[in-house]
């Protein structure tokens, strides 16, 4: 049983036939479904530095990391609008991972994981888990982000810091249709980045814990989780969060249909009336 009208089911998959989005009402769809605070956050991935000049007006990092990028995205608005060569990336990590460097031995063959694990055969096997792009090569020379409302073109990938509430609610939506669990590797490792990654290689859901880089440099809150998503599913996401809006509407409704016990003393009592 749908909980949209056929109509609007044809028309929102009418959508996406559309050859250019409005990132802007994407973004408060993103927003109002989940209340979010903070704004969800496009990223470009571009193929040299060169392609930065194609954007005159974004603001460009001479020393940072992409998890660093993604929080000034999401709180400065406007001023949030960043981009960065390669050589501008001080991540070693998220560099390797997005493909913006070919991923260096030291990292490759396990030492700089040595302080994560018990032996480097542990820190060559956490290494292959998280499945870096560079170890494949350099692919990237540059990368865009810019809250997604203010995104000056199509984003690759859509990276979202929600609550565990939060998320619940995306998973809800974007399993409405097909029902198929989301299955992926979490390693605590470089988080946005992976997931990121993930959306770059093909894959359209991702939820990770993020790991202590995003922490110590992303400005993430305790209880955040992050989500990326690839903008090919949005329609699909905006069809799962209607239909799905009559019991899973953010923020979560407690079951409040019961009567309510107080301690003895403290109810009242027929001599009360």
């Amino acid at each position: 049983m749908r909980f949209i009208s056929e109509d609007n089911y044809i028309l929102l998959r009418l959508v996406s036939t559309m050859t250019q989005r409005d990132w802007r009402s994407t973004s408060d769809m993103l927003r109002d479904a989940g209340r979010m605070a903070a704004w969800p956050v496009g990223v470009k991935m571009l193929p040299d530095a060169k392609s930065l000049h194609d954007f005159p007006n974004i603001k460009l990092l001479q020393k940072t990391a992409p998890c660093q990028m993604v929080a000034r995205a999401r709180y400065y608005r406007e001023d949030g609008v960043v981009a960065a060569p390669s050589r501008a990336m001080k991540c070693v990590w998220g560099g390797a991972c997005l493909a913006l460097i070919e991923t260096p031995e030291r990292l490759k063959d396990g030492l700089l994981y040595l302080p994560y694990t018990d032996t480097m055969q542990a820190a060559q096997e956490l290494h292959r888990s998280i499945g870096m792009m560079g170890d494949r090569g350099q692919k990237y020379g540059s990368m865009l982000m810019a809250p997604l409302d203010l995104m000056p073109v199509d984003p690759d990938a859509i990276v979202m810091y929600l609550t565990p509430a939060q998320a619940l609610r995306f998973i809800v939506a974007y399993l409405y249709e097909t029902g198929k669990a989301i299955e992926q590797k979490i390693t605590g490792q470089v988080s946005v980045c992976t997931s990121i990654a993930k959306i770059l290689e093909g894959s359209e859901f991702c939820v990770d814990i993020p790991c202590i880089g995003d922490r110590a440099y992303g400005a993430l809150q305790e209880q955040e989780l992050v989500l990326t998503i690839s903008p090919q599913i949005v329609d699909r996401l905006k069809i799962g969060l209607l239909g799905t809006k009559m019991l899973g509407s953010y923020p979560f409704k407690p079951f409040l249909n019961w009567s309510v016990i107080l301690r003895p003393d403290m109810e009242t009592m027929e001599f009360d009336f």
